[in-house]
């Protein structure tokens, strides 16, 4: 049986299904979000000032199309939610495997008038060097949208652990690898897998 697909209409916006399933998306409609928020991306419609601290960083996101406003805040909303219970998404990609299994940082989220105000804070050298890295990802997110998803990105080389079984290309220790590792290690056959409980990885925060 094939994958499913995002398709449909959401928010008055048409879209095509995107190059990715369900599974990396988190669900329906969190997908549907991220390929809207993609979409918004290309059109130059989302706006992102980032200062860099100490210990982190401070990103505000602004949306320049009103009635996607509530889009990005859901979306925030349902990663920084994923973060705070340690449930994964974009496993395949080094930096979003170490974002999510870091201990140490905090992210704290405040709704704006048209977008999001994000503080990212940190209290070890590798985990500031992560919230770093993850700012300038997400804000490739919001300058580049789907282009800069179909990317991987490395863990800093100031973190001690080593890269996870994922880091590579797409289709070599990327995307594709990452996906199979998944499986093994606890998706698809394992304890929180699609044949044990439930399967979720793909996301602008």
């Amino acid at each position: 049986k094939g994958q499913d697909w995002c398709s449909g209409e959401a928010q008055g916006h048409l879209f095509q299904p995107p190059p990715f399933p369900i599974m990396m998306c988190g669900g329906p409609e969190a997908c549907a979000h991220i390929h809207m928020l993609f979409s918004a991306a290309a059109r130059q419609k989302i706006e992102r000032h980032v200062t860099l601290t100490a210990t982190g960083y401070i990103a505000e996101t602004i949306v320049l199309e009103p009635e996607l406003v509530q889009v990005l805040q859901k979306h925030v909303a349902g990663m920084h939610t994923r973060l705070i219970e340690g449930n994964p998404i974009r496993e395949f990609d080094p930096l979003f495997y170490a974002i999510f299994h870091e201990k140490n940082m905090t992210m704290t989220v405040q709704n704006t008038s048209k977008g999001v105000l994000v503080t990212e804070s940190a209290s070890s050298p590798c985990a500031v060097a992560i919230a770093h890295a993850h700012s300038a990802v997400v804000t490739g997110f919001a300058t580049r949208g789907m282009p800069e998803a179909h990317t991987t990105h490395p863990i800093p080389s100031s973190c001690p652990f080593s890269k996870p079984p994922s880091a590579g290309g797409m289709m070599g220790g990327g995307m594709m690898g990452g996906l199979m590792m998944g499986m093994m290690r606890g998706g698809m056959m394992g304890n929180g897998g699609m044949m044990g409980g439930g399967m979720g990885n793909g996301g602008m925060m």
